[in-house]
């Protein structure tokens, strides 16, 4: 069955005549979604400003330098329309960059219908929330004009708008604000600290599920106790709201007394977070304009949230390795860098662990690549608990991994090196195979002044002290510059390991 979608919003769908732009109309058509093909950029911009264009699907092959030129010309206008990139996936600082042009979501080739539709459902209500505060505010500009025409308004009224004038400065204030970063707490605290000039309150709390964050404001000084308490309750009412079904649950919910109202913060349908705030007794309750500007609020907050979101798993990809979820290569090295840069300043020892499994390949070949995998997601995460918060641990290279240890002189490193390898000997890796035993080779290194002068001799002295681990029998330690103190540490059935 068709599915008419709330008010019928309007698609351009800007692509090359093409069989696959074909499809892409089809599935949007057959689910009633009025389309419009466009076969040019400059087509696409002439329409996308239009006030009966909600979203815009992009389907060209454009550099991130294009894209990033076409959304700002596109977000010039009044009303801009959602706008949805259809392509190869992009690196995590492309990503960056494109969600900073205004970008709301990508889909990758080829694309589903379901990712396609739940997208565009996104999209659509992302540009709903964002006509409600653009109309919120021009109802404040208008209301601002109104008081120049009305000459001979009574004086209540007119402090009423100038009250509304005074509101759409402080709320473009926090718009700006919330443009002007992609951290969640500078969002968040931002917004807070301009809270008090749009609507007075005694407590403010805002939960995001996202993260499982809670932020708070007491319009008191030394209500540390009463504050913390009632950010707990809103965090616990978030996750509670969050959890139900959004047609359950009203959007604001204003106690009866209406001293105390909640707001919910959704993005494209889901609820993300709750902003709670309240005004104790004596005061008068929020009225029915406070109600709509703290909504106007809310919706900002949760765009902006979602936004800061998005660029925080960007960041994430760019420095985790997606297997083993430690450090990737170049994350490794800049680590690494700015670790050996601190103890040649300070004179401190910098340990350096290299690990690698032995026999891998056999590993692939006998038991598939999946077994592979988890044996490396099993030791990325020994390695994990065998070293110190202050430690970093990276994916270095296929079944190579490596530990920088700062303020850790060889003997240090030496125990943490053993610690995992006896972790490695003693653990049953593959569950079908219990009579297979992985083990693994260490390479021990560290820079006390007199060693390595870069960070590069101190990865080359870990790399040769590892060979010289291999080439020793394996499953064993060995520390550069100390041969006979590395240890080769191979169990009483040496002669089995040596595969």
């Amino acid at each position: 069955m068709k599915r008419a979608p709330k008010d019928r919003p309007r698609i351009l769908l800007v692509a090359p005549a093409t069989p696959e732009r074909a499809a892409l109309e089809q599935i949007l058509s057959e689910q009633g979604y009025p389309v419009v093909p466009v076969g040019t950029l400059e087509g696409a911009l002439e329409q996308a400003g239009g006030p009966d264009c909600d979203l815009v699907l992009l389907d060209r092959d454009l550099s991130v330098g294009e894209a990033s030129h076409w959304l700002a010309r596109a977000q010039e206008t009044t009303r801009p329309a959602s706008v949805i990139l259809i392509g190869e996936r992009p690196t995590p600082e492309e990503a960056i960059e494109v969600l900073r042009a205004g970008v709301f979501d990508f889909l990758f080739k080829p694309v589903s219908s379901q990712r396609l539709l739940e997208a565009v459902e996104q999209a659509i209500e992302n540009r709903r929330s964002f006509v409600q505060i653009m109309s919120l505010s021009e109802r404040l500009k208008e209301a601002n004009q109104a008081l120049g025409e009305q000459n001979e308004s009574l004086e209540r009224e007119r402090d009423l708008l100038m009250k509304r004038n005074h509101d759409l400065g402080v709320l473009n204030k926090i718009g700006q604000g919330l443009l002007g970063t992609l951290h969640a707490d500078e969002i968040v605290n931002g917004a807070i600290s301009k809270a008090t000039d749009l609507v007075p309150y005694d407590l403010l709390a805002l939960a995001w599920v996202h993260g499982d964050r809670v932020w708070g404001h007491a319009s008191r000084p030394g209500e540390h106790g009463v504050l913390g308490a009632y950010q707990q309750t809103t965090q616990e009412r978030a996750r509670l709201l969050a959890a139900q079904h959004p047609r359950r649950v009203r959007q604001t919910i204003l106690r009866e007394d209406r001293r105390e109202i909640e707001i919910s913060l959704n993005v494209s349908g889901r609820r993300m977070g709750l902003l709670r705030i309240m005004r104790y007794p004596g005061r008068p309750g929020f009225d029915a304009y406070e109600i709509e500007v703290l909504s106007a609020l809310a919706n900002s907050l949760a765009l902006a949230l979602r936004g800061a979101d998005a660029h925080h798993e960007a960041e994430s990809l760019a420095v985790t390795d997606a297997l083993t979820n430690l450090l990737n290569r170049r994350a490794f090295t800049n680590a690494l860098d700015r670790e050996f840069k601190r103890a040649v300043r300070y004179a401190q020892p910098l340990g350096l662990l290299m690990i690698d499994i032995d026999h891998f390949k056999e590993i692939n070949d006998r038991f598939g690549h999946q077994a592979g995998d988890s044996v490396l997601r099993q030791l990325a995460a020994f390695v994990g608990q065998s070293i110190r918060t202050v430690d970093a641990a990276a994916r270095y290279g296929g079944d190579e991994f490596a530990v920088i240890m700062p303020g850790t002189a060889w003997g240090q490193a030496l125990y943490a090196a053993e610690r995992i390898r006896q972790l490695v000997w003693g653990h049953t890796f593959l569950p079908d195979c219990r009579d297979y035993r992985v083990t693994v080779s260490i390479g021990v290194a560290q820079y006390k002044g007199q060693t390595a002068t870069t960070p590069d001799d101190l990865v080359r002295d870990a790399d040769l002290a590892l060979y010289q681990a291999k080439t020793s029998g394996r499953n064993g330690i060995k520390v550069a510059g100390f041969p006979g103190v590395a240890s080769h540490l191979a169990a009483s059935s040496a002669q089995s390991l040596s595969r």
